[in-house]
């Protein structure tokens, strides 16, 4: 110490004397402001942590609470999607109440139902009813089991009820979307009548196939049992209370018993103590004292649509709470001055040493070469030693980075330069230099604008700016080294600030991109011009067609007349075989270039109700004798665009027609809204299609029958799959109850065109 002593006084100005007076006057100062300072900071850091231990009980109570509530959630979507939910929605649409899947009556889901509501009362005990109530009849409960006593009781068909009327089905207005939601804390009530404790409820929306809300799934549970299921930390003096919105609370705990639930209908009922430190406008999650206590609340949110209001309140004595802190805070304060004292002495003793590798590291640095790896080893093994080691960690490390970065910069395919902010080319990556057949050396220094094309057109340098002024990315021509212009595209980044601010500006030869953008416009143009020829030759091929058939027809008819006395009836037979030819080539004719025209003559189209179409349906369709054609209720009341949906449909409803085999039949054509567009339903009781064939009925010319059997072109329903196509709908072909034909076509309200087919079912 006396050595060092000296040494001191003879270097003053040395780095190392100056360390050594430095720690010696740091550690002296501190052991005089900590008598002042220490004491408050200590006692904060005290309380902090003792507040924090009241926080994270709180948070851990709020979680245990929520995982109860999340419990019920979670078990009515489990009910929800059980098999007998699925059955007795079948059965219901079924007219004789048997599921087509696998035979079951509706009595029998039923009783299947009741038997999986039973088996869940057993892993919830605080559950007191379990309800599957249909959206039919005011909402009637269609199964329904409850628990009374420890016991179940499965409610006979007679007792069930309809609740369209209570609010927690007649309130809910998020039903249609399928979301579950919590009610409010109500006494439950039987035919008018309240019984059992408070209860709380969860309503799960029940959906059949077609999206439509089928009924809901509910499950009553006594609220007192259900915050009971809640776990609580143990601790002397804490106290955890759950608060409803509606002003219900209860004590939740088992060391001190949990308490009966304040419902605030009762007429005991009375405000809690704690509610009066809520209602100031705090927030959740703010610790508040109120009367010596010391409260954390946190509000739960329930994902339900509306939230249920739900919060916990956990508070303590201050006292209680603090007592501990008090201890920690002489013991941590004693400890500090000792520590304190104890520095002031070590700090004179190792700070030489400490300069030691300091030195030895600033040497090693000022001769280290840039290209070069720092492959210096810290003569020490204290924190020195480790700050040397970090320090040339850090330096290796940017060094590496350094590397990297030029080796993607060198390697990128896109031209980069750095550019300063009076524009001046301060740095070019190798694509650059290439692109503009440039060396480094002739673009760095130079101003940017010895890029510009010097066309009217924009130049690189008006590109950047608008870049630069928020456009992602701009196209421009730049002049390369030997004259010659490109088109590019340039996107602009800043770096840096002050006057070490920089753009990087970013450029990609699109002269690739701009050869295949003009290929396309020309292939483009050449479509138009082919559709249009294709037009005119439809027509023309049409009409030119048409009339040596009227000749043909004109003849046969001039031939019978004039050689009516020697004609015999085969040959008058084979003469309206001529005209019956005649007639049936025309309407394929008329059929090809109705067929040809589809998705090029767009039209807008007036929108009908259903009723309207279904009048014109039955005034343009074919019903023979025998047949009858039926629509839905629910089809008059669907709206749609006039046309094309008169001519598919008129299609479908005349084919159902044309291919009936018996002497009396029926048609059907039904309409369902769905998501995005409508569903309509063509079906009859005839011979129906064999499925090898249903593929090949949308192709044009096909037909299942002889056209000598059968009077048509073979091209309706290949006009149909086009206008359907087109629409961007689809149609599919299946068999209908009876062994009849269905086709099941899908319409979009708004029209997505395409050109792929569907295929049949």
């Amino acid at each position: 110490m006396a050595v060092l002593g000296s040494d001191i006084l003879r270097n003053p100005t040395q780095l190392r004397s100056k360390l050594v007076l430095l720690s010696a006057l740091i550690t002296l100062g501190t052991a005089a402001v900590m008598a002042a300072m220490s004491y408050s900071e200590l006692r904060k850091t005290a309380y902090d942590a003792a507040y924090d231990k009241l926080r994270f009980a709180a948070r851990f109570h709020a979680q245990q609470l929520l995982e109860v509530i999340d419990q019920t959630r979670i078990d009515a979507h489990m009910l929800a999607g059980m098999p007998p939910i699925s059955g007795i929605i079948r059965t219901d649409r079924d007219a004789a109440g048997i599921d087509p899947m696998d035979g079951s009556s509706n009595a029998q889901w039923r009783r299947r139902l009741e038997d999986i509501f039973a088996q869940m009362f057993m892993d919830r005990p605080h559950y007191t009813q379990l309800r599957f109530i249909g959206r039919a009849d005011n909402w009637h409960e269609i199964v329904r089991v409850d628990m009374t006593e420890g016991r179940t009781f499965r409610v006979s068909s007679d007792q069930l009820q309809a609740k369209g009327q209570e609010p927690y089905i007649a309130e809910f207005t998020t039903m249609e979307r399928g979301a579950g939601r919590f009610s409010d804390v109500t006494y439950n009530r039987e035919h008018g009548q309240i019984t059992g404790p408070p209860t709380i409820r969860y309503v799960q929306p029940v959906m059949d196939d077609s999206g439509v809300v089928f009924g809901a799934v509910v499950i009553n549970a006594d609220f007192t049992a259900l915050l009971a299921q809640a776990a609580v930390l143990e601790h002397p003096g804490l106290s955890v209370h759950a608060f409803t919105q509606a002003g219900d609370y209860m004590r939740l705990g088992t060391s001190a018993g949990a308490g009966a639930l304040k419902f605030h209908q009762d007429s005991d009922y009375t405000i809690p103590a704690f509610a009066a430190a809520l209602t100031d406008g705090h927030v959740p999650g703010e610790m508040v004292e109120h009367d010596g206590n010391v409260l954390f609340f946190d509000r739960l949110t329930i994902d339900d649509g509306r939230g249920l209001g739900l919060s916990v309140v956990t508070s303590m004595s201050r006292d209680v709470l603090l007592a501990d802190a008090g201890v920690a805070l002489w013991r941590l304060l004693m400890a500090a001055i000792v520590l304190v004292l104890l520095s002031a002495v070590v700090a004179a003793a190792i700070g030489g040493r400490l300069t030691r590798p300091i030195l030895h590291l600033a040497q090693a640095v000022r001769g280290h070469r840039r290209d070069q790896p720092l492959d210096i080893v810290a003569t020490s093994r204290d924190e020195v030693g480790e700050m040397t080691e970090a320090f040339i960690g850090l330096c290796n490390d940017v060094l590496a980075e350094t590397a990297r970065s030029r080796a993607i910069l060198d390697g990128a395919a896109e031209a980069i330069v750095t550019v300063t902010q009076d524009g001046v080319i301060e740095e070019a990556n190798p694509a650059a230099c290439r692109l503009f057949g440039l060396d480094p050396s002739e673009l760095s220094g130079q101003p940017l604008s010895i890029l510009d094309a010097g066309l009217q057109a924009a130049g690189l340098s008006q590109a950047i700016a608008a870049a630069h002024a928020g456009a992602s990315m701009a196209e421009c021509m730049a002049r390369r080294n030997n004259g010659d212009t490109v088109p590019i595209d340039v996107s602009v980044s800043q770096t840096g600030s002050g006057d070490g601010a920089r753009m990087i500006v970013i450029m990609r030869d699109i002269s690739v991109r701009r050869a295949a953008e003009q290929k396309v416009e020309g292939l483009i143009q050449a479509l138009e011009r082919s559709n249009g020829e294709l037009d005119k030759f439809a027509y023309i091929a049409s009409h030119d067609l048409k009339a040596p058939l009227r000749v043909i027809d004109n003849a046969s008819r001039w031939l019978e007349e004039d050689l009516a006395d020697q004609l015999d009836e085969e040959t008058r037979e084979n003469l309206g075989l001529i005209r019956t030819r005649v007639i049936r080539m025309e309407g394929l004719l008329d059929d090809l270039l109705a067929h040809s025209r589809i998705g090029r003559d767009e039209q807008v189209s007036a929108v009908i109700s259903g009723a309207t179409l279904r009048e014109t349906l039955n005034e343009l369709g074919h019903v023979t004798a025998g047949i009858t054609v039926q629509f839905s209720d629910r089809f008059d009341a669907i709206s749609v665009p006039a046309m094309p949906i008169t001519t598919v449909l008129l299609n479908l409803m005349n084919n159902a027609i044309k291919h009936h085999d018996k002497p009396v039949g029926k048609v059907r054509v039904d309409a369902v809204p769905v998501s995005a567009g409508i569903e309509f339903l063509v079906e009859d009781d005839g011979p129906g299609i064999p499925e090898k064939y249903r593929s090949k009925v949308f192709e044009m010319f096909q037909t299942l029958k002889p056209r000598d059997q059968v009077d048509g072109s073979g091209m309706g329903l290949a006009m149909v799959q086009k206008y359907v196509d087109h629409a961007g709908g689809t149609i599919t072909l299946g068999e209908a109850p009876g062994g009849g034909a269905a086709f099941r076509m899908f319409w979009p309200l708004t029209t997505a065109k395409r050109t792929t087919g569907s295929k049949a079912a």
